[in-house]
């Protein structure tokens, strides 16, 4: 009898080990699982911080670059009416008539109002030299 029950037993014990054979497959398998998706969500989490980053950065070089289009602009603006400045003659009469100095003002009127735009003059040009030192800094 004995002998019988161990011939019987065997396969029970055989089938036994192959579930849990298949068992433990199944867990490994579903730890590799895991693990694989984990790492996937982080792969995901750094691309999606690097395209933030790159997004970032592009909205960064737009700025710069509407920054540099409006100096540009602005410059030649400035350039233009500079030109415009330059090429019209200046006389005496025109820059008597600037200053809104008129031919019938007595000479000391005349002398009054040139010595005030004179230092008009003096103030702008130090203005124009300090923006022009702090334009030079920022460069």
């Amino acid at each position: 009898r004995l002998q019988l029950s161990a011939v019987l037993g065997q396969p029970e014990n055989e089938a036994s080990q192959e579930r849990e054979e298949s068992r433990r497959y199944e867990a490994e398998h579903a730890v590799r699982e895991s693990a694989c998706t984990e790492v996937l969500r982080m792969e995901l989490a750094e691309r999606e911080r690097e395209v933030e980053n790159l997004r970032r950065s592009e909205a960064e070089v737009q700025r710069q670059a509407f920054e540099e289009v409006r100096a540009a602009r602005l410059a030649n603006v400035e350039s233009a009416s500079h030109q415009e400045a330059s090429s019209s003659p200046v006389s005496g009469q025109s820059l008597m008539s600037a200053l809104g100095l008129s031919p019938e003002q007595t000479k000391e009127d005349k002398c009054a109002r040139l010595h005030e735009a004179v230092h008009v003059l003096k103030d702008l040009a130090q203005q124009l030299m300090e923006c022009s030192d702090s334009f030079a800094d920022a460069g």
